[in-house]
């Protein structure tokens, strides 16, 4: 978690409390009909429990009022309790048929709604229920279960503690029951789908939201930086008047004093000395007046001019504007990717040649005291669409690991003489366009290599 991103963080984060959420309103609806379903379930199974009740204690009583010595499979038994059997079936609609059996399990009766039909084979799975009897004993029903629905009832009849024969009934999965299952079944499926919309559309909202939230973070920091610079600006223009006027002053001197001691014949070794120490201060104030034109392209907001040009085109014109230098350091140097037609774009062409040539010069400096020394430079689509990515590769030593961070900060360097401002100039002018930059190390070979990524056409 340390080392994700506040952005990542925030995702995460998010995600999972929906996440949470969602699941627990699922499974409190879930768990909510499952107990509905299971009450409505047990009322049905009691409702035929009652049944068994009503209809064991009717025949006991037929059997009480039987003449002494009659059985059950006397004829008026028989019609008697087909009777009282038909009426149990008509009266709960749940019961599909009935038998009674004698104690040899002899069929007694047997019957249904339309009428006598083959009797289905007892089912496995049984639950017993004790019933008093009114001859002070006890009683068992046997329901059966099949998938959770009732389907058979089971109730010994007996007399004086002698079992004479058994009631059996079967349920049928009644459409009372059918609705239960299929509305449970439709409820849940109802709340797996309303819990999956609300979590893609509080997805998709908080995108849309973190999206406008970070254009907005993202446009308050630009603004800030505008005013930062817009205020180093001011001080650099001032700093640069009262510098620049002092210099050119001393420069115009300096060649003067140069022209005055090449008129000295009588001392060649003092002339020689005295033109060394002019070379060395003409040097030097090309190289502050090189510093301050950096420092003012960093500072003072820039003046773009948006154009269609060819970014392979202007990779070619750089690298053989600095052929010479190239050449001269031993540097090998490879362009690949798209050809010119292709790597169309629209932005400041000048100031993305000020850019470029800044990671070309570092390249040069880097490579000239490396081995061996290769320069490649690709060009090709960027990661997203619509965007322009190069990338330039060197050979060298590549970049000290902490220093990545602040790489193009600017005023930070490494290199002797240099002023920090090259790198920074090159952010800014990628940032005004819209694009990126960053700096990695070669993983497979010595060396480091820039990355940009710039947008094919600009947006107002």
């Amino acid at each position: 978690m340390r080392h994700l991103s506040f952005r990542a963080k925030v995702w995460l984060w998010f995600t999972a409390s929906v996440l949470i959420f969602v699941f627990s309103i699922y499974a409190a609806g879930s768990l909510y009909v499952d107990h509905l379903q299971k009450r409505n379930v047990s009322a049905v199974v009691e409702l035929a429990r009652e049944q068994a009740r009503q209809l064991r204690r009717d025949l006991i009583e037929l059997l009480v009022a039987q003449p002494a010595g009659s059985e059950m499979s006397s004829a008026a038994f028989r019609a008697d309790a087909r009777r009282v059997t038909s009426v149990a079936i008509r009266l709960n609609q749940n019961i599909e048929w009935a038998m009674i059996v004698d104690a040899e399990g002899n069929k007694i009766v047997q019957t249904t709604r339309d009428g006598d039909m083959v009797l289905q084979p007892m089912q496995s799975d049984k639950e017993a229920i004790e019933l008093p009897l009114p001859d002070g004993g006890m009683g068992e029903v046997l329901v059966e279960s099949r998938d959770g629905a009732p389907t058979e009832v089971r109730e010994p009849l007996s007399k004086e503690g002698h079992k004479l024969g058994e009631i059996r009934f079967k349920l049928a999965d009644s459409s009372t029951y059918r609705g239960i299952q299929e509305t449970s079944h439709q409820i849940s499926q109802a709340l797996l789908a309303g819990a999956l919309g609300f979590l893609a559309f509080v997805i998709l909202l908080f995108a849309v939201l973190w999206r406008l939230f970070a254009r907005q973070i993202e446009l308050t920091r630009q603004n800030a930086d505008l005013d930062r610079m817009a205020y180093v600006g001011t001080l650099a223009s001032g700093l640069a008047h009262e510098i620049r006027n002092p210099l050119s002053a001393m420069n115009v001197n300096l060649d003067v004093m140069q022209e005055d001691l090449e008129a000295i014949e009588n001392d060649p070794q003092a002339v020689a000395h005295a033109n060394k120490l002019a070379g060395r201060l003409q040097t030097e104030v090309r190289q502050l007046n090189s510093t301050l034109t950096s420092f003012l392209d960093f500072a003072l907001p820039q003046r773009e001019s948006f154009t269609f040009f060819s970014l392979r085109g202007l990779v070619d014109e750089l690298l053989e504007l600095h052929e010479p230098q190239l050449q001269q350091a031993g540097i090998t140097v490879e362009v690949s990717g798209m050809d010119r037609p292709a790597s169309a774009m629209e932005g400041d062409r000048r100031l993305i040649h000020q850019a470029l040539r800044h990671l070309i010069v570092n390249a040069v400096q880097v490579l000239a005291e490396s081995l061996p020394k290769q320069l490649r430079v690709r060009i090709e689509p960027g990661q997203q669409r619509g965007m322009i990515r190069v990338a330039i590769t060197d050979s060298g030593p590549g970049i000290d690991p902490a220093d990545l961070d602040k790489l193009f900060d600017a005023f930070f360097t490494r290199r002797k003489g240099g002023s920090g401002l090259g790198l920074a100039v090159t952010r800014k002018v990628v940032m005004e366009h819209g694009g990126s930059i960053h700096a990695e190390n070669n993983s497979e070979v010595r060396g480091a290599t820039f990355v940009i990524e710039l947008p094919v056409k600009q947006t107002v």
